[in-house]
């Protein structure tokens, strides 16, 4: 498997790890069933997977300890938090019954996971993503898939109404962020310029993109909006599975966007 692929799998999978603990952590909270174990025992393999399949890939242990003995970079912080998320997922699914304390740190773990898988492409050899409305992107992302959860477990304690609400809320404010932050590629400088707003929206990137839109928001916003397919589990259902597929192409989209190599009098070509 080669590098890019190695990337789309850990951000799908990181993602999808960080999700499922703050689901979990959440759940443990609100739920006086073990039914969250469960979930916590998916987040700790997804985040783990996440790790190995990047730690693998560099084939050399040394090269495994150099990344991971340098928490200021990118990809270091990233896997750290990932095998930080896996052993907090871990820890919720033997123990059972934690304590508070341990159920605010998981929680705490998940979104900044989430911040350190963006700060790995948070670059300046990626101008289009080198922006914290990534990090804000991504961590919706982790909060609405969590809620998705939320909304198929019958068991929590929660008002129904409040987290329809919220639910429709979440999905508004990532769709939000997903048309700044694409609208921001097209305010990108000429000569910084190395991912066009025609490719994103007409050109080559155009089907991930669109698919992307309808499967991670589209769709679930449908869903979230109209109270007489919500308060169905089919529907939620295929929200989560709708979301989960959208978020899988939007891991593949930003691992296709180009990197700047060079420079040339400390400007950047590509």
């Amino acid at each position: 498997m080669n590098t890019k692929w190695n990337m789309v799998f850990f951000m799908f999978l990181g993602l999808t790890g960080a999700a499922l603990l703050l689901y979990a952590s959440l759940a443990a909270c609100f739920n006086k069933r073990d039914k969250h174990k469960y979930f916590a025992l998916s987040a700790g393999i997804s985040s783990a997977f996440a790790s190995l399949i990047i730690l693998l890939g560099l084939n050399e242990f040394s090269r495994m300890l150099n990344i991971l003995m340098r928490p200021y970079s990118g990809l270091s912080t990233a896997l750290l938090m990932q095998l930080a998320a896996a052993f907090f997922s871990f820890l919720l699914f033997f123990k059972g019954k934690t304590s508070s304390a341990v159920r605010n740190i998981s929680v705490i773990v998940s979104l900044a996971a989430v911040f350190c898988l963006a700060r790995n492409y948070m670059i300046i050899t990626r101008p289009a993503l080198n922006t914290y409305l990534f990090s804000a992107f991504l961590i919706v992302s982790a909060i609405f898939a969590a809620w998705n959860l939320i909304s198929i477990n019958k068991d929590l304690t929660l008002d129904e109404a409040l987290t329809s609400n919220a639910g429709a809320v979440i999905i508004s404010v990532y769709g939000l962020i997903l048309l700044i932050f694409s609208l921001r590629i097209g305010w990108l400088e000429p000569e910084d310029r190395i991912f066009s707003f025609a490719k994103l929206i007409y050109g080559s990137y155009a089907p991930i993109f669109w698919m992307t839109v309808v499967l991670s928001f589209a769709v679930p916003l449908a869903i979230t909006v109209f109270s007489s397919v919500r308060k169905k589990a089919v529907a939620s259902v295929i929200c989560c599975a709708s979301f989960a597929a959208g978020i899988f192409l939007l891991s593949v989209l930003i691992n296709q966007m180009p990197v700047l190599n060079d420079s040339i009098n400390n400007r950047f070509i590509f």
